[in-house]
């Protein structure tokens, strides 16, 4: 589980993608890497996703995670290129507080962004979700924008 708080931004540094198989990610970010078991659950992009590897590099830690066709034909992971950044947000521990809102990191489509104004200090931005995600969401509830939690 996450809250929808980013906090850190990482970066694609490898995309191993092979017809028939499933993709490899190769991300960097600033998290520490002993902290980083293998079989954690990190969100990239909101989409949550298990580290296979891991090690220490320049910006703080490097890890491989993987993603089924299903996860790149309903996330904005097929697109993710060396050097695309993402947003991380590490999962929930037992205790941690919920700064956010409650998300799974199970991303369930990819919306569009129709409008953007600015609105006094803060931004309104209107998206249209697929249209058999329509039924789910609600007026004033949560929602994901690339791993961060809006309402």
């Amino acid at each position: 589980m996450f809250t929808g708080i980013v906090t850190a931004v990482g970066r694609v540094s490898q995309v191993k993608a092979a017809p028939g198989a499933d993709t490899i990610f190769r991300v960097e970010g600033s998290y520490d890497p002993d902290g980083i078991a293998i079989g954690a659950s990190i969100a990239h992009a909101g989409a949550c996703l298990t580290v296979l590897e891991r090690g220490a590099c320049s910006s703080g830690a490097w890890w491989t995670v993987q993603a089924s066709a299903e996860t790149l034909s309903l996330t904005t992971l097929g697109g993710w290129r060396e050097g695309t950044a993402i947003n991380l947000e590490r999962a929930l521990k037992a205790g941690d507080e919920l700064g956010g809102h409650v998300v799974s990191g199970h991303v369930d489509g990819v919306g569009q962004v129709t409008a953007l104004y600015a609105e006094n200090e803060s931004w309104r931005l209107f998206i249209r979700a697929p249209r058999p995600l329509h039924r789910f969401v609600a007026p004033k509830g949560s929602i994901t924008v690339d791993g961060v939690s809006l309402t």
